[in-house]
């Protein structure tokens, strides 16, 4: 497992873990599909909430570096923090069209 980490005002890094896998940058062509791994804790997700961070940085499974903003996650959060597979659809622009949870089924 590889840090990811929120970024925010003090971009500290923090002990989230992602995949392990070498960052490249983003660039498709039509709408696809991204499969991360996050291990959030509750403490950590707390920095959402005071303001302090805005954005996950992490790597998905197949090595392409990503971010995207904390607020996305926030019906995925429970006492425990943020644990599990997530499958994030991107369109042609890089956009976020939805996010989901990758190990459960899809809803259509």
């Amino acid at each position: 497992m590889t840090a990811c980490y929120f970024a925010g005002g003090d971009r500290l890094k923090l002990a989230l873990r992602c995949a392990d896998f070498s960052g490249v940058r983003i660039d498709v062509a039509m709408p696809q599909t991204l499969l991360v791994d996050l291990d959030i804790s509750p403490e950590d997700y707390l920095r959402h909430y005071k303001g302090s961070a805005n954005k996950v940085i992490c790597t998905a499974r197949d090595g392409r570096k990503i971010q995207f903003p904390t607020g996305i996650l926030q019906c995925f959060v429970t006492r425990d923090g943020i644990h599990g597979s997530f499958r994030l659809e991107i369109d042609d622009k890089h956009k976020l069209m939805s996010v989901s949870r990758a190990d459960s089924p899809r809803l259509i």
